[in-house]
């Protein structure tokens, strides 16, 4: 792998030996920290939010797996 830069990008260079799926999960890894960075919450607070999120998902499904 090769990391250049210049004045408006960076670029990130792999070798062949590397799959498109495997670079995709280097570039959703990559996306997933610029999208968080300035985020204050916690693991205790994403895991409440997960949570929360699941039970109001179940309220509104739980009929179509429970027949």
């Amino acid at each position: 792998m090769k990391v250049e830069s210049n004045e408006n990008e960076i670029l990130i260079k792999f070798e062949k030996n590397i799959s498109v799926e495997e670079a995709d999960k280097i570039i959703d890894y990559i996306n997933y920290l610029k999208a968080t960075s300035g985020s204050k919450a916690t693991q205790a607070d994403v895991d409440k939010l997960a949570e929360e999120v699941n039970q109001e998902w179940y309220k509104k499904n739980k009929d179509s797996f429970l027949k």
